[in-house]
């Protein structure tokens, strides 16, 4: 054991000695080999292998190496090139060199570049390796493959899929590329290249005159009357006579369909015959039915209320020539709510548009199409606007294609978001109470700016309601700038200064209300609307309101605590009804020593809503229902009837201007 140890020290202590000798840095030196190409030759070619690059990063010391190609390769030729640096070639054998790079000074890296021009044997095939023989220096022993040899292959391609119908192939051609790698890879036989159609589809000739196949010889653009092609039924034959060369030759045809048996698809092609081919199948057409595919290309986000908001594109597609005909009109068409502003139309392929008119409601746009080509094409719609309606419902913008044409379906081309969101507390309330505290009301934006600079906010109370006070109105997130809130009878403005760059929200609270006794048992809503969300309301003049929202829930307040204060002057259409104004459409007016005022007027001051006053023409007889009470007055009958009971009364109703029934307050208080 003590003498194995001894060992391994002597052996440490030499290589530590040999490191000191090596140059500063060179301890983990890098010599790395790579071809830039891989050329394909014939057996027997004469030709340039790919070029051989040597890297050795730092080089700091003259370095050998001998290079040997396979054995049977005459090297003819060779061109090298070196950087920051010089070098040496020898010639070994025919297909040897020994390589001399020359370390630069100071030490830096060097590439290294050699290229070897070849007599390939007749007997070759596969990679043509380059193997590296380390002799002293920084060079590393390897191997690199500079060429591949082939044994006369041809690679087949389609530079472009046409889509056919059951009509076959029209102006497009089926191209088949057919490339020589190797000089005569195209064999001389009338069955060179054999190419397969699937049941259902035959070949044609796209015929030269002469009865054969067009193949165009693409390296030297012309024609080779040696090389053309035949069909018989689904089979196609390449006929070669004579080839002398290395070349890329195009074959152009048609296809037939019997659409009894094809399948939609792809149409895909075996590759056969006498010379070596891949692949060995190919994709040549697709295989398509008659018809037309609308979509949107994207979906935006819109608010409602807004004029020219942006909407996705639009492209109408024909699956293929001739599914849209001349003639014919494609509708595209808008919800209510929604108008068309502007757009760009255009179309390609074998398609074409004659004209386009919107409808005089703007949400309908229709297109005619003009006589179109055979190849298939698409209409575009770009750069689409939009106008929206403030009360258009949230969700999908959706369009929905008709017409003539044969275009159906519903796109969606955006994403309606409402400007605002509104909740609100629902607080008690009693009929004929002033100063009633309701509750709080919170408005949020759908996304920053979604409320309108110099505009306002306005919110409606319900007829009988009004804002007691002015309420506290904040900013409680986001950096909305508010101007001075005003109240005026049932509305209230909230002025917007300056838009948000971020989604605000807007408290509004200490809310009070006086409700009149018009106001019928329930809920009250709120309506919110106004220029700083309507931008739209010039052109939707039937949308006001961006939302509605409940804060408060009216009940009928309890025996003794219902107080009816009306004050009337005659000659004057104003009724103040617990301090709040009423304008009527009849001045009251002392005849007889009674008060006469407007039937319904007086019943409303009473707390009897509309729809419980009724008045028949006829018989001149208006019944009024208040609560469990029912009056019947008729005009010139000075008997009143209150739940069938007959009163007599000292005067009666009359008709006044503008075709009023008038009746005397006094009885009717009484009733």
């Amino acid at each position: 054991m003590l003498k194995t140890r001894k060992r391994w020290i002597s052996l440490l202590v030499v290589l530590t000695f040999l490191l000191t000798l090596l140059p500063a840095g060179m301890a983990f030196a890098g010599t790395t080999y790579e071809a830039l190409t891989t050329p394909t030759l014939g057996a027997g070619d004469t030709g340039d292998l790919g070029t051989l690059h040597v890297k050795i990063d730092p080089c700091a010391q003259t370095s050998k190496a001998l290079i040997s190609l396979p054995d049977d390769f005459e090297i003819v030729s060779y061109t090298a090139s070196v950087s920051t640096s010089t070098y040496q070639i020898e010639d070994i054998s025919d297909n040897e060199v020994k390589v001399t790079i020359n370390a630069p000074s100071p030490a830096g890296e060097v590439d290294f570049y050699l290229t070897f021009n070849v007599n390939v044997p007749d007997d070759f095939s596969g990679d043509v390796t380059a193997v590296i023989t380390a002799l002293s220096g920084q060079f590393t022993s390897g191997e690199v493959v500079l060429a591949k040899v082939g044994t006369g292959e041809l690679t087949l391609s389609v530079p472009s899929i046409p889509d056919i119908t059951e009509s076959g192939t029209t102006s497009d051609k089926i191209k088949i590329n057919i490339k020589e790698n190797v000089a005569n890879a195209l064999k001389e036989y009338t069955d060179s290249v054999k190419l397969t159609l699937p049941k259902g589809f035959s070949w044609i000739l796209d015929d030269r005159g002469d009865g054969y196949g067009t193949i165009l010889n693409v390296t030297n653009g012309t024609v080779d009357p040696d090389v053309y092609y035949t069909v018989s039924e689904r089979h196609l034959y390449v006929v070669c006579n004579d080839t002398s060369g290395k070349y890329l030759y195009r074959i152009y045809a048609g296809i037939d369909v019997d659409a009894t048996e094809a399948k939609l698809g792809e149409v895909k092609v075996t590759v056969g015959g006498r010379s070596s081919s891949s692949p060995s199948s190919l994709v040549v057409a697709e295989y398509v039915d008659y018809g037309v595919t609308i979509e949107a290309k994207d979906a935006p986000d819109v608010l409602a209320g807004r004029l020219e908001q942006e909407v996705g594109d639009i492209v109408i597609k024909e699956l293929s020539g001739d599914s849209l005909v001349g003639g014919r009109t494609i509708i595209l068409t808008l919800p209510k709510k929604a108008k068309f502003n502007s757009y760009n139309l255009s179309s390609e392929g074998g398609i074409a548009v004659d004209t386009a008119n919107l409808n005089t409601d703007l949400n309908q746009l229709k297109i005619k199409l003009a006589e179109n080509g055979t190849s298939a094409g698409k209409i575009k719609l770009e750069d689409v606007t939009v106008d929206l309606a403030i009360d258009i419902s949230a969700g999908d913008l959706v369009i929905e294609a008709s017409g003539s044409a044969g275009v159906e379906g519903k796109i969606t081309v955006a994403k309606v978001l409402a400007p605002i969101t509104v909740t609100a507390n629902e607080v008690e309330v009693k009929i004929g109470v002033k100063d009633q505290a309701a509750g709080d009301i919170t408005i949020t934006e759908a996304q920053a700016e979604a409320l309108i600079k110099d505009g306002e906010i306005l919110i409606e109370a319900p007829s009988g309601v009004s804002w007691a006070t002015t309420p506290t109105v904040t900013v409680t997130e986001g950096d909305l700038d508010l101007g001075t809130v005003q109240k005026d009878g049932r509305c209230l403005y909230i002025p917007i200064d300056s838009e948000s760059s971020t989604a605000s929200t807007i408290k509004i609270s200490n809310v009070k209300f006086t409700v009149d006794r018009t106001v019928p048992e329930g809920t009250i809503e709120l309506k919110i609307g106004g220029d700083a969300l309507n931008e739209s309301a010039s052109v939707f003049t039937d949308s006001d309101w961006a939302a509605k929202v409940v804060n408060a829930v009216c009940v009928t307040p309890a025996p003794g605590e219902t107080k009816v204060t009306a004050v009337l002057k005659v000659g004057d259409t104003v009724m103040k009804v617990n301090d709040a104004e009423v304008t009527m459409d009849a001045a009251p007016y002392i005849k007889n020593s009674r008060l006469y005022v407007s039937a319904r007027f007086c019943a409303n001051a009473f707390g009897v809503p509309d729809s419980n006053i009724i008045w028949d023409n006829a018989s001149k007889t208006a019944t009024i229902m208040a609560g469990a009470r029912v009056i019947v007055m008729k005009v010139g009958s000075n008997v009143m009837y209150v739940n069938g009971a007959a009163i007599t009364m000292d005067t009666a109703p009359e008709l006044a201007p503008p075709g009023r029934v008038m009746l005397p307050i006094g009885w009717l208080a009484l009733a």
